[in-house]
Protein backbone atom coordinates (compact mmCIF):
# COMPACT_ATOMS: atom_id res chain seq x y z
CA UNK A 1 0.00 0.00 0.00
CA UNK A 2 2.71 2.28 0.22
CA UNK A 3 2.43 3.41 -3.34
CA UNK A 4 -1.30 3.93 -3.04
CA UNK A 5 -0.18 6.36 0.26
CA UNK A 6 1.91 8.19 -1.78
CA UNK A 7 -0.25 8.69 -4.14
CA UNK A 8 -2.34 10.20 -1.61
CA UNK A 9 0.93 11.95 -0.34
CA UNK A 10 1.42 13.66 -3.55
CA UNK A 11 -2.13 15.17 -4.31
CA UNK A 12 -2.32 16.50 -0.73
CA UNK A 13 0.68 18.58 -1.65
CA UNK A 14 -0.83 19.86 -4.85
CA UNK A 15 -4.01 21.33 -3.28
CA UNK A 16 -2.02 22.60 -0.37
CA UNK A 17 -0.68 25.74 0.20
CA UNK A 18 2.58 25.42 -1.43
CA UNK A 19 0.95 22.94 -4.48
CA UNK A 20 -0.19 24.07 -7.76
CA UNK A 21 -2.19 26.96 -8.64
CA UNK A 22 -4.38 25.06 -10.64
CA UNK A 23 -4.83 21.98 -8.88
CA UNK A 24 -5.87 24.52 -5.86
CA UNK A 25 -8.41 25.53 -8.30
CA UNK A 26 -10.22 22.67 -8.99
CA UNK A 27 -13.34 22.01 -6.98
CA UNK A 28 -15.86 18.92 -7.47
CA UNK A 29 -17.60 20.35 -10.44
CA UNK A 30 -14.55 21.32 -11.99
CA UNK A 31 -13.16 18.09 -12.44
CA UNK A 32 -16.25 16.23 -13.51
CA UNK A 33 -14.76 16.66 -17.12
CA UNK A 34 -11.87 15.07 -16.26
CA UNK A 35 -13.12 12.46 -14.81
CA UNK A 36 -15.53 11.37 -17.64
CA UNK A 37 -12.81 11.70 -20.26
CA UNK A 38 -10.35 9.37 -18.13
CA UNK A 39 -13.33 6.74 -17.26
CA UNK A 40 -13.76 6.75 -21.69
CA UNK A 41 -10.09 6.58 -21.91
CA UNK A 42 -9.96 3.35 -20.20
CA UNK A 43 -13.24 2.00 -22.02
CA UNK A 44 -11.00 2.78 -25.26
CA UNK A 45 -8.02 0.91 -23.66
CA UNK A 46 -10.06 -2.03 -22.56
CA UNK A 47 -11.49 -2.19 -26.52
CA UNK A 48 -8.56 -1.66 -28.13
CA UNK A 49 -6.79 -4.59 -25.65
CA UNK A 50 -4.55 -2.34 -25.15
CA UNK A 51 -3.05 -3.59 -22.08
CA UNK A 52 -0.17 -1.01 -21.69
CA UNK A 53 -2.12 1.91 -22.46
CA UNK A 54 -4.88 0.49 -20.00
CA UNK A 55 -2.65 0.50 -16.82
CA UNK A 56 -1.47 4.30 -17.57
CA UNK A 57 -5.25 5.48 -18.01
CA UNK A 58 -6.58 3.15 -14.74
CA UNK A 59 -4.04 5.33 -13.23
CA UNK A 60 -5.11 8.20 -14.58
CA UNK A 61 -8.94 6.98 -13.51
CA UNK A 62 -7.24 6.47 -9.81
CA UNK A 63 -6.20 9.85 -9.74
CA UNK A 64 -9.47 11.12 -10.48
CA UNK A 65 -11.00 9.34 -7.17
CA UNK A 66 -8.38 10.49 -5.06
CA UNK A 67 -8.46 13.78 -6.14
CA UNK A 68 -12.47 14.02 -5.35
CA UNK A 69 -12.15 12.62 -2.01
CA UNK A 70 -9.51 14.92 -1.16
CA UNK A 71 -11.76 17.80 -2.02
CA UNK A 72 -14.24 16.18 -0.19
CA UNK A 73 -11.93 15.58 2.89
CA UNK A 74 -11.12 19.47 2.91
CA UNK A 75 -14.60 19.97 2.98
CA UNK A 76 -14.52 18.17 6.50
CA UNK A 77 -16.93 15.41 4.25
CA UNK A 78 -15.28 12.15 3.92
CA UNK A 79 -11.81 11.03 2.80
CA UNK A 80 -10.47 8.58 0.68
CA UNK A 81 -10.24 6.14 3.57
CA UNK A 82 -13.95 6.33 4.01
CA UNK A 83 -14.42 5.54 0.22
CA UNK A 84 -12.35 2.70 0.49
CA UNK A 85 -14.42 1.67 3.54
CA UNK A 86 -17.55 1.87 2.42
CA UNK A 87 -17.19 -0.25 -0.53
CA UNK A 88 -14.93 -2.70 1.68
CA UNK A 89 -18.36 -3.52 3.58
CA UNK A 90 -20.95 -3.18 0.38
CA UNK A 91 -18.61 -5.68 -1.14
CA UNK A 92 -18.96 -8.38 1.98
CA UNK A 93 -22.95 -7.74 2.53
CA UNK A 94 -24.19 -7.75 -0.83
CA UNK A 95 -21.81 -11.15 -1.48
CA UNK A 96 -23.42 -13.33 1.46
CA UNK A 97 -22.80 -16.74 -0.59
CA UNK A 98 -19.22 -15.98 -0.15
CA UNK A 99 -18.86 -14.05 2.79
CA UNK A 100 -21.60 -15.32 4.72
CA UNK A 101 -24.19 -18.52 5.01
CA UNK A 102 -25.85 -17.78 1.68
CA UNK A 103 -26.32 -21.01 -0.33
CA UNK A 104 -27.41 -19.05 -3.32
CA UNK A 105 -25.65 -20.28 -6.71
CA UNK A 106 -26.05 -18.91 -10.55
CA UNK A 107 -25.79 -16.13 -11.72
CA UNK A 108 -28.96 -15.18 -12.26
CA UNK A 109 -29.89 -15.85 -8.98
CA UNK A 110 -26.97 -14.20 -7.23
CA UNK A 111 -28.08 -10.77 -9.15
CA UNK A 112 -31.36 -11.18 -7.54
CA UNK A 113 -29.93 -11.77 -4.24
CA UNK A 114 -27.68 -8.39 -5.26
CA UNK A 115 -30.81 -6.68 -5.99
CA UNK A 116 -32.69 -7.48 -3.08
CA UNK A 117 -29.90 -6.55 -0.40
CA UNK A 118 -29.72 -3.30 -2.14
CA UNK A 119 -32.98 -2.71 -1.78
CA UNK A 120 -33.02 -3.48 1.96
CA UNK A 121 -30.26 -1.30 1.91
CA UNK A 122 -32.17 1.81 0.67
CA UNK A 123 -34.95 1.13 3.20
CA UNK A 124 -32.34 1.11 5.56
CA UNK A 125 -31.33 4.12 5.11
CA UNK A 126 -34.44 5.90 4.39
CA UNK A 127 -34.10 6.03 0.49
CA UNK A 128 -36.43 3.56 -0.53
CA UNK A 129 -36.69 3.42 -4.51
CA UNK A 130 -40.08 3.51 -5.76
CA UNK A 131 -38.66 1.49 -9.07
CA UNK A 132 -35.90 -1.09 -9.21
CA UNK A 133 -35.12 1.63 -12.61
CA UNK A 134 -34.43 4.45 -9.81
CA UNK A 135 -30.86 5.15 -8.84
CA UNK A 136 -29.83 4.67 -12.80
CA UNK A 137 -27.49 7.77 -13.65
CA UNK A 138 -29.67 10.01 -15.62
CA UNK A 139 -26.09 11.42 -17.36
CA UNK A 140 -25.16 8.06 -18.51
CA UNK A 141 -25.02 7.61 -22.33
CA UNK A 142 -28.08 6.83 -23.95
CA UNK A 143 -26.89 3.43 -25.16
CA UNK A 144 -25.34 2.03 -21.94
CA UNK A 145 -28.35 3.30 -19.91
CA UNK A 146 -30.93 1.71 -22.21
CA UNK A 147 -28.78 -1.83 -21.97
CA UNK A 148 -28.45 -1.23 -17.71
CA UNK A 149 -32.08 -0.63 -17.57
CA UNK A 150 -32.74 -3.78 -19.46
CA UNK A 151 -30.54 -5.57 -17.68
CA UNK A 152 -31.86 -4.46 -14.27
CA UNK A 153 -35.50 -5.44 -15.26
CA UNK A 154 -34.04 -8.93 -16.61
CA UNK A 155 -33.64 -9.96 -13.24
CA UNK A 156 -36.83 -9.45 -11.60
CA UNK A 157 -38.42 -11.92 -15.09
CA UNK A 158 -38.66 -9.28 -18.06
CA UNK A 159 -36.58 -11.12 -20.16
CA UNK A 160 -37.93 -13.06 -23.56
CA UNK A 161 -37.92 -16.55 -23.01
CA UNK A 162 -35.87 -17.57 -26.15
CA UNK A 163 -34.12 -16.47 -28.70
CA UNK A 164 -36.18 -16.40 -31.39
CA UNK A 165 -38.62 -14.49 -29.52
CA UNK A 166 -36.50 -11.63 -29.58
CA UNK A 167 -35.87 -11.80 -33.32
CA UNK A 168 -39.31 -11.39 -33.43
CA UNK A 169 -39.83 -8.49 -31.33
CA UNK A 170 -37.18 -6.74 -34.07
CA UNK A 171 -38.99 -7.70 -36.98
CA UNK A 172 -42.16 -6.10 -35.31
CA UNK A 173 -40.93 -2.72 -34.69
CA UNK A 174 -38.57 -2.70 -38.47
CA UNK A 175 -42.46 -2.81 -39.44
CA UNK A 176 -43.95 -0.35 -37.28
CA UNK A 177 -40.81 2.12 -38.24
CA UNK A 178 -41.88 1.17 -42.07
CA UNK A 179 -45.57 2.15 -41.59
CA UNK A 180 -44.80 5.21 -39.36
CA UNK A 181 -42.08 6.24 -42.17
CA UNK A 182 -45.41 5.67 -44.93
CA UNK A 183 -47.59 7.78 -42.77
CA UNK A 184 -45.08 10.35 -43.13
CA UNK A 185 -45.46 11.49 -39.04
CA UNK A 186 -41.89 12.03 -38.52
CA UNK A 187 -42.35 12.37 -34.67
CA UNK A 188 -44.02 8.92 -34.47
CA UNK A 189 -41.39 7.80 -36.50
CA UNK A 190 -38.47 8.94 -34.38
CA UNK A 191 -40.70 7.37 -31.55
CA UNK A 192 -40.77 4.03 -33.40
CA UNK A 193 -37.18 3.97 -34.13
CA UNK A 194 -36.76 4.04 -30.17
CA UNK A 195 -38.35 1.53 -29.73
CA UNK A 196 -36.58 -1.08 -32.82
CA UNK A 197 -32.89 0.78 -31.15
CA UNK A 198 -33.91 -0.55 -28.30
CA UNK A 199 -35.21 -4.37 -28.61
CA UNK A 200 -32.10 -4.27 -30.88
CA UNK A 201 -29.67 -3.34 -27.57
CA UNK A 202 -32.20 -6.19 -25.72
CA UNK A 203 -31.22 -8.57 -28.20
CA UNK A 204 -27.75 -7.94 -28.08
CA UNK A 205 -27.70 -8.38 -24.12
CA UNK A 206 -29.48 -11.56 -24.65
CA UNK A 207 -26.35 -12.81 -26.57
CA UNK A 208 -23.93 -11.69 -23.98
CA UNK A 209 -22.85 -8.70 -26.67
CA UNK A 210 -22.22 -5.06 -25.10
CA UNK A 211 -24.25 -3.13 -28.08
CA UNK A 212 -21.62 -0.12 -26.95
CA UNK A 213 -18.39 -2.58 -27.91
CA UNK A 214 -20.39 -4.08 -31.04
CA UNK A 215 -20.94 0.16 -32.33
CA UNK A 216 -17.64 0.83 -31.68
CA UNK A 217 -16.45 -2.12 -34.16
CA UNK A 218 -18.52 -0.99 -36.83
CA UNK A 219 -17.60 2.64 -36.43
CA UNK A 220 -14.15 1.62 -37.21
CA UNK A 221 -15.02 -0.35 -39.66
CA UNK A 222 -16.90 2.63 -40.96
CA UNK A 223 -13.49 4.66 -40.85
CA UNK A 224 -11.58 2.15 -42.38
CA UNK A 225 -13.34 1.40 -45.30
CA UNK A 226 -14.51 4.97 -46.30
CA UNK A 227 -10.68 5.57 -45.99
CA UNK A 228 -10.68 3.25 -48.48
CA UNK A 229 -13.35 5.04 -50.93
CA UNK A 230 -11.62 7.92 -50.21
CA UNK A 231 -7.71 7.12 -51.11
CA UNK A 232 -9.09 5.54 -54.33
CA UNK A 233 -10.62 8.79 -55.18
CA UNK A 234 -7.21 10.73 -54.27
CA UNK A 235 -5.07 8.07 -56.67
CA UNK A 236 -7.56 8.90 -59.55
CA UNK A 237 -7.98 12.68 -59.29
CA UNK A 238 -11.30 12.51 -58.40
CA UNK A 239 -13.62 14.69 -55.62
CA UNK A 240 -15.68 12.62 -53.35
CA UNK A 241 -18.81 14.78 -54.45
CA UNK A 242 -18.34 13.49 -58.19
CA UNK A 243 -18.38 9.86 -57.54
CA UNK A 244 -21.58 8.27 -57.88
CA UNK A 245 -23.20 5.99 -55.09
CA UNK A 246 -22.88 3.02 -57.27
CA UNK A 247 -19.16 3.85 -57.18
CA UNK A 248 -18.60 3.78 -54.18
CA UNK A 249 -20.49 1.06 -53.19
CA UNK A 250 -18.09 -0.83 -55.78
CA UNK A 251 -14.97 0.59 -54.09
CA UNK A 252 -16.62 -0.37 -50.36
CA UNK A 253 -16.97 -4.60 -51.66
CA UNK A 254 -13.50 -3.84 -53.04
CA UNK A 255 -12.30 -3.48 -49.27
CA UNK A 256 -14.95 -5.99 -47.71
CA UNK A 257 -13.44 -8.46 -50.31
CA UNK A 258 -9.97 -7.56 -49.24
CA UNK A 259 -10.24 -7.45 -45.43
CA UNK A 260 -12.00 -10.85 -46.25
CA UNK A 261 -9.64 -12.57 -47.93
CA UNK A 262 -6.93 -10.92 -45.62
CA UNK A 263 -8.48 -12.94 -42.75
CA UNK A 264 -8.92 -15.68 -44.37
CA UNK A 265 -5.54 -16.14 -45.05
CA UNK A 266 -4.48 -15.79 -41.28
Amino acid sequence: MQSFDKLIDIVSMLRGENGCDWDKEQSLQSIQSCLTEETYEVVDAIMEDDRISLREELGDLLLQVVFLSRICEEENNFSINDVINEINEKLIRRHPHVFGDSDVKGSQKILEQWEDIKKEEKINNGKERKSILDGIPSSMPEMAKSYRMLDKVSRVGFIYPDIDSAFAKIEEEMEEVREAYKSGNIAHTEDEIGDLLMVVINFARNLKIDPEIALHKSNKKLKRRFGYIEESARKTNKELKEMTIEEMDDLWNQIKMLEKENTDNV
